[in-house]
């Protein structure tokens, strides 16, 4: 699936999405989050992570099952 620019549009709320951000530092990171009241809820351990910018978001593909 291709990554989505937030100035191309954003997901449904509360759909699961990997999240391409910016950290204040410059770096770029990837971590999992959701829209909720049309913010972005980043799931992440530390918090300079959950207070990076979202740049781009890709749903998450569901997993095939194993047989």
């Amino acid at each position: 699936m291709p990554w989505t620019s937030v100035l191309d549009g954003l997901p449904d709320e509360g759909v699961e999405c990997r999240l391409g951000c910016m950290k204040a530092d410059g770096s770029v990171i990837e971590v999992i989050g959701y829209l909720q009241n049309g913010k972005w809820v980043i799931e992440a351990d530390y918090p300079d992570q959950r207070e990076a910018r979202v740049r781009h978001w890709m749903p998450l593909a569901l997993a095939r099952k194993v047989i």
